[in-house]
């Protein structure tokens, strides 16, 4: 487990480093990768963090670094960011079997979406409402974190 957080989290980080990025720029791309990881919309993320990037002037690499990081926690926080939305929206919280939705997807886009289409939407409202302070809460540790693995690789 460790060699494959070292393979794909640690090491391209040190090779972004190596590169010139600054350690504040490639915090800033890791941090909105990881927000944008998190999005209750699945199969989207890595466009948006495209998009992201481009828009921002963002490393792309340390976006989708980002991004993949938070894989398993976007599946986790799929369910709660829906349910949140609901709640917070008034509206009726559906049955979410999230197998169901991928299968129902794949088979017919209108019938899911008018299923599950106002639940999901309400999910990424909240997801939206907490992006910015996410990305502000995680680049300044991040920013911390590459420095120090900066200085570290300085010293060998």
């Amino acid at each position: 487990m460790r060699n494959i957080f070292n393979d794909r989290l640690i090491a391209p980080i040190k090779v972004l480093l190596s590169q010139g990025l600054s350690p504040k720029k490639l915090a800033l791309a890791l941090a909105a990768g990881c927000v944008l990881g998190v999005t209750p919309m699945l199969g989207i993320s890595t466009l948006l963090a495209v998009l992201v990037a481009y828009v921002l002037g963002l490393n792309q690499v340390g976006i989708q670094i980002g991004n993949y990081a938070m894989y398993p926690l976007q599946i986790l926080l799929f369910i709660p960011f829906i349910r949140a939305g609901e709640w917070l929206t008034g509206i009726t919280p559906v049955t979410i079997n999230p197998v169901d939705i991928a299968m129902m997807f794949t088979e017919d886009v209108s019938a899911s979406i008018s299923t599950y289409g106002a639940s999901i939407a309400s999910g990424v409202l909240v997801w939206l409402l907490l992006a910015v302070p996410m990305a502000l809460l995680l680049r300044y540790p991040l920013q911390w974190i590459i420095r120090a693995m900066g200085n570290r690789a300085a010293h060998r």
